[in-house]
């Protein structure tokens, strides 16, 4: 049985992640404004024994989890956009299984979408960790909206908490179903360019960096990064090494859903004049690029070299061109 009237919807994407599981059911528990939460589990090709832990972890928090069973393994993204459609709450808020929300942070960021009409998006702190459950770690704190907006739409400050009104959807599209692991960042830019955000206050919880996760895949990061740099026009930020593996490999100016592909100026009516105006920044990018770029990726090729041998330096290389996308 599912909650009828919830605030917020959270979704949690899973895949192979038996380990946390009960820790995730565990700090679930603690949520201050359960009463007010739907959990939508989007559940990926589980394993018998996931399903054993979902199911004895579920019997003690009732009906505000939907256990959402995806037969074969689609990308984090669809699974995102899968729990947009599905989500009943008028926010929708992201909780990665192997990070851990403090009991307040939904309450918190609801609070602020209430008190802010205005505002389609709430992002705030985190405190990085190199180990699950672990409370010390790396405190990271995000800029205030008000003291740089033009900032926002060229940077991505949203961690890995964000809480958005569902109602944004009908105006800035769904996740791109392109990207592994850039999705966040290209969402986060067309909701900016949009709407005002506000960051709620506090630390919202502890983001785990094993540097297994989706977004510490470092040379795909890349590539997607400057798929969004050509996509909005943040031509001074590109790393040119990974332009061809941007070109050959994703559709710079549609965003993807269910594989039907949807132009962005759908959702930005201004967008052709706009990347026109942000075409001065490119001799800008290309005279750092050297310094930004091309010399530390030497030097770590040069390292990679004498530490593990050329054919590591090939594989790298090979990444890079978007040759093992």
């Amino acid at each position: 049985m599912q909650r009828q009237h919830p605030t917020i919807t959270v979704l949690t994407s899973l895949y192979r992640c038996e380990e946390y599981i009960a820790g995730y059911f565990r700090h679930l528990s603690q949520v201050s404004n359960l009463e007010d939460v739907e959990i939508l589990l989007l559940h990926n090709e589980p394993t018998n024994k996931e399903l054993e832990v979902v199911e004895s972890c579920m019997l003690l928090l009732g009906k505000c989890v939907r256990h959402i069973v995806i037969e074969k393994r689609e990308s984090y993204y669809k699974s995102l956009n899968r729990g947009v459609d599905l989500a009943i709450g008028r926010y929708i808020a992201i909780w990665n299984v192997d990070d851990i929300r403090m009991p307040d942070s939904l309450k918190r960021q609801a609070h602020t979408l209430d008190q802010h009409p205005d505002v389609g998006l709430t992002y705030g702190d985190t405190i990085n960790t190199s180990e699950y459950g672990k409370s010390e770690g790396k405190f990271r704190c995000q800029p205030e909206y008000r003291e740089k907006p033009r900032e926002f739409l060229r940077s991505y400050f949203g961690g890995c908490f964000p809480m958005w009104r569902k109602s944004i959807h009908e105006r800035v599209g769904y996740f791109d179903e392109q990207m592994f692991s850039g999705g966040d960042f290209d969402f986060w830019v067309r909701v900016v360019h949009i709407y005002r955000l506000k960051k709620t206050k506090g630390p919202l919880g502890y983001f785990l960096n094993e540097g297994k996760g989706l977004s510490t895949v470092g040379w795909r990061n890349a590539a997607e990064r400057t798929v969004i740099e050509l996509r909005y026009g943040i031509f001074d930020k590109i790393n040119f090494l990974f332009l061809y593996s941007a070109i050959k490999n994703y559709r710079i100016h549609s965003i993807f859903r269910n594989g039907v592909p949807y132009k962005i100026n759908k959702y930005l009516p201004n967008y052709p004049s706009c990347l026109l105006k942000r075409l001065p920044l490119f001799p800008w990018g290309i005279v750092k690029y050297p310094f930004t770029y091309l010399i530390p990726e030497l030097a770590k090729m040069t390292r990679l070299l004498f530490t593990l041998g050329p054919h590591a330096v090939i594989q790298k290389v090979s990444k890079i061109l978007g040759l093992q996308i």
